[in-house]
């Protein structure tokens, strides 16, 4: 998702991306999207995830916002899957993508 939406040439409302991490830019293979710069970022990750590691994810957030894009990192007591507090969240942060577009 992370690669996806940062390389994508169109214009995004959001991109959200669940239990995933982001190479750096220099091993992406093509250069970022500047057209979405400015697109909110929602990472959520399982606090106890066994097949994608937490340190792999949080430094991800940190080095895409390092490099100014608009991220919002939510962890959740849960591994490698969803939980109702985090599908309630995905719900309000979607509807803001809808109100703002």
């Amino acid at each position: 998702a992370l690669y996806c939406g940062l390389t994508c040439p169109h214009r995004l409302a959001g991109v959200l991306a669940l239990s995933t991490f982001f190479i750096s830019p220099e091993q992406v293979g093509e250069p970022l999207s500047a057209v979405n710069q400015h697109t909110s970022i929602l990472m959520m990750h399982g606090l106890h995830d066994d097949v994608v590691a937490l340190p792999l994810a949080e430094g991800s957030f940190e080095m895409l916002k390092k490099l100014n894009y608009p991220i919002e990192f939510k962890a959740y007591p849960m591994a490698h899957q969803a939980c109702a507090q985090q599908i309630q969240d995905m719900g309000h942060w979607l509807m803001g993508r809808f109100a703002s577009g």
